[in-house]
C-alpha cells in the first residue's frame, strides 16, 4: 500500500513538471531587413546602385531661337571681319566710309545678339562661317582698285543673301518675342546697308 502510495506521488509531480515546461519551437527563421534596405536600415542611394526620384528635367542643349541667333551671329562676325579688312586696304574715301559703318553697326548688332541667350554652333552654322572665311581668302588676294571693286560686289551679294536668310529661315525660327524683335530690327538695317552698298557699286 505504501508503494503504491509513494508511485502516485511520482507520477503526479512529472505532471507538474510537464505543465511549467515552455516549448522553443526549433529552426525558428531570422527576421530580414526590408528589400531595398541595407542592415543599418538606410535607405539606398545612387552611390549604391538605388534609384532615386528626381524631379528635374534635363535643358535642351540647342532650341530654334538659339539656331537663329547662331546663324545671325555668324552673318556679323563675316561683316566685321571683311570691314577690317577693307580698312586694311586702305581703301578709298567713300569705301571706307562704308566698311567703316558696317564694322560699327554689325559689331553693335552682335553685342545685341549675344545679349539675347546663347548662339548656337551647329554644322549649320558653322557651314556659314566656313563660306564666309572663303569668301574673305578671296578677296584678299586683290587689292588697290580691283580690291574696291570686288569688296562693294561682295557686299552687295552679302546683304542679298542675309535678307533672304532672315526672312526665309531666322524669323520662322524665332520664338520668342525679344527674338523676333531683334530680327526685324536687324533686317531693317541689313536692308538699308544693301541700298548703301548699290549706290557704291554705281559710283
Amino acid at each position: 500500500m505504501k508503494r503504491f502510495a509513494v508511485l502516485l506521488i511520482g507520477m503526479s509531480m512529472i505532471a507538474m513538471s510537464g505543465c511549467d515546461r515552455r516549448e522553443i519551437p526549433e529552426n525558428q527563421p531570422t527576421p530580414q531587413p526590408a528589400a531595398g534596405t541595407a542592415d543599418t536600415g538606410t535607405p539606398p542611394s545612387a552611390d549604391d546602385g538605388g534609384t532615386l526620384p528626381s524631379d528635374t528635367t534635363a535643358a535642351t542643349p540647342t532650341s530654334d531661337d538659339a539656331l537663329a541667333l547662331g546663324l545671325l551671329g555668324a552673318v556679323n562676325e563675316h561683316e566685321i571681319a571683311a570691314a577690317k579688312q577693307a580698312k586694311d586696304k586702305k581703301v578709298s574715301a567713300p569705301v571706307l566710309q562704308f566698311a567703316e559703318m558696317m564694322d560699327t553697326q554689325h559689331s553693335d548688332n552682335q553685342a545685341k545678339t549675344r545679349a539675347l541667350g546663347t548662339l548656337a554652333s551647329t554644322p549649320e552654322v558653322q557651314a556659314l562661317a566656313d563660306k564666309g572665311r572663303h569668301e574673305l581668302d578671296a578677296l584678299a588676294e586683290k587689292s588697290g582698285r580691283d580690291y574696291e571693286t570686288a569688296y562693294v560686289d561682295a557686299m552687295v551679294k552679302g546683304h542679298t543673301e542675309a535678307l533672304t536668310l532672315i526672312d526665309t529661315r531666322l524669323l520662322m525660327l524665332a520664338s520668342s518675342e525679344p527674338v523676333k524683335q531683334h530680327l526685324t530690327q536687324t533686317r531693317d538695317h541689313v536692308a538699308m546697308h544693301l541700298e548703301a552698298a548699290k549706290k557704291l557699286q554705281t559710283q
